[in-house]
C-alpha cells in the first residue's frame, strides 16, 4: 500500500490532516498512453496542545502510538507540512 499524509488544515489552534491511500496505474497502447489515478483517506490526523491522535473512517480513535505503529512518520511528516505551512 502507497500512503501519504495530505497537506494539513488549521483551524484555530488545531490542526488536521488525512492519512491517504494512492494509486496510479498507466498503461500504453501503440503510441497513447493513459493513467488512472485515485486516492482514498485512511485516517484523519488531529493536532492540539502538542497532542496527535487519529481517527479512522470507521469512527476509531487511535492515540499517537498507534497512529505510528499504522504508518510509521505519519505524524513527523504532519508536522513537518504544519511547520512549512507557516
Amino acid at each position: 500500500m502507497n500512503w501519504t499524509v495530505d497537506a494539513p488544515i488549521q483551524i484555530g489552534s488545531i490542526a488536521i490532516a488525512a492519512v491517504v491511500e494512492t494509486r496510479i496505474t498507466a498503461q500504453s497502447s501503440g503510441e497513447a498512453v493513459f493513467g488512472v489515478g485515485d486516492k482514498r483517506p485512511l485516517l484523519i490526523l488531529c493536532a492540539q496542545k502538542g497532542h496527535v491522535g487519529g481517527i479512522d473512517m470507521n469512527d476509531r480513535n487511535y492515540d499517537g502510538e498507534a497512529v505510528e505503529t499504522l504508518f510509521p512518520e505519519a505524524i513527523s511528516r504532519f508536522r513537518q507540512l504544519l511547520r512549512s505551512a507557516q
